[in-house]
């Protein structure tokens, strides 16, 4: 068994442009036959991410038979690139994500950041609520 621990960069123009998501791959004894285990360490407010267990809604990821032993570490990790900077809302695993993005990208794009980047203070943590409170 190994665990490693990655960063993602959003991809140019994207929603998810200049954000970075950590995320954990863990590698069981049966890998390359089985997909390893994904999961963001910081979750993103993404229709296509488990608000609660951080994973990714990846195809090859969740169906073993959708899992080709070709896959590398770098087609996953673009793959979950891909996902984060193209959301799907039409097939959503957070249903709250998915509804902001359809109703408003601008606030959509505004919640992903916030929930992004590390907190630097409490202060800053009020500033932004109470931004997005005006927003919404």
């Amino acid at each position: 068994m190994m665990e490693w621990e990655a960063e993602i960069e959003g991809l140019q123009n994207s929603v998810c442009q200049d954000l970075v998501f950590q995320l954990t791959i863990h590698f069981t004894s049966e890998y390359n036959y089985i997909p390893p285990v994904v999961k963001f360490l910081t979750i993103p407010f993404h229709p296509n991410v488990d608000p609660h267990s951080g994973q990714p809604c990846i195809t090859f990821l969740d169906d073993l038979t959708k899992w080709n032993t070709n896959y590398t570490l770098s087609s996953i990790l673009l793959a979950l690139q891909v996902i984060l900077s193209n959301p799907v809302p039409e097939n959503p695993v957070n249903l709250e994500a998915a509804r902001i993005l359809i109703e408003s990208e601008y606030l959509y794009r505004a919640i992903l950041k916030l929930f992004s980047r590390p907190l630097q203070s409490k202060k800053y943590l009020l500033f932004v609520t109470w931004q997005l409170a005006i927003i919404y």
